[in-house]
């Protein structure tokens, strides 16, 4: 029995320490109106690195930061819609490795879409109010 719990103990930080690593992101689409802002997380799980982002069109949307340093944690990332139309967001991951050595590559796009903000309908201040009932 003791020999069978030594093995067991010898495997659990083996399994720990060979974790893979990994960078995700919390959304693949974004859909917003124009003047708002929207924010989407990115992970770091048993990995470090540099991230890079950026928007393929910034007439339509921009990003809060160009890159970041990630270390087994989490960043926030805003949005923010200029004007009607779409775009993308790419996250790169330019220089990120497990916390085994193993090099992370690869890029995610998020699609955006903006639209325009909606008109309200004016209210009619210039109306007549002749039809009073006497």
């Amino acid at each position: 029995m003791k020999r069978v719990l030594f093995i067991l103990l010898c495997f659990i930080p083996f399994v720990m320490v060979n974790a893979a690593g990994s960078v995700n992101v919390s959304t693949s689409n974004i859909a917003l109106e124009e003047g708002k802002t929207i924010t989407f997380t990115i992970t770091a799980d048993n990995s470090a690195g540099r991230v890079d982002i950026s928007s393929t069109d910034t007439s339509v949307a921009t990003v809060s930061t160009s890159s970041f340093f990630l270390d087994n944690n989490s960043t926030t990332i805003t949005v923010n819609a200029k004007s009607s139309g779409a775009a993308t967001i790419i996250v790169k991951l330019t220089d990120v490795a497990t916390y085994d050595g193993d090099e992370l590559t690869g890029s995610k796009d998020i699609n955006v879409t903006v639209k325009s903000k909606e008109e309200k309908t004016p209210i009619n201040t210039t109306g007549n109010n002749n039809d009073k009932k006497e």
